[in-house]
C-alpha cells in the first residue's frame, strides 16, 4: 500500500494561540520519523484566509484539492 503523508495547514488562529517553537518541535519530529515530506504548516496563502476553512482545524475542499496538486507535482518520494 502507498502512503502519502503532509504536514497540514491550520488556520492563523489556532497557530498564533500555540507558545512559540512549538509547531518547529512538532514539525522536526515528524520528519525525524518520516524524513521530509510535504509541509503546509507555513502556508500563508491558507492559513492566513479565514474563508478557506470551517474552524481552526478543518478546512474547506479548495484547500484538499490543492494540497493534493502541490504533493503529487513534486512527483514520487
Amino acid at each position: 500500500i502507498k502512503t502519502t503523508f503532509f504536514l497540514q495547514p491550520s488556520n492563523h488562529l489556532l497557530r498564533d494561540n500555540i507558545p512559540a517553537g512549538v509547531i518547529d518541535d512538532f514539525r522536526k519530529r515528524v520528519f525525524a520519523v518520516t524524513g521530509v515530506i510535504p509541509d503546509f504548516t507555513q502556508a500563508k496563502e491558507i492559513t492566513d484566509n479565514d474563508r478557506l476553512f470551517y474552524d481552526p482545524k478543518h478546512y474547506v475542499p479548495a484547500v484538499a484539492i490543492e494540497i493534493v496538486k502541490q504533493t503529487y507535482a513534486a512527483g514520487p518520494r
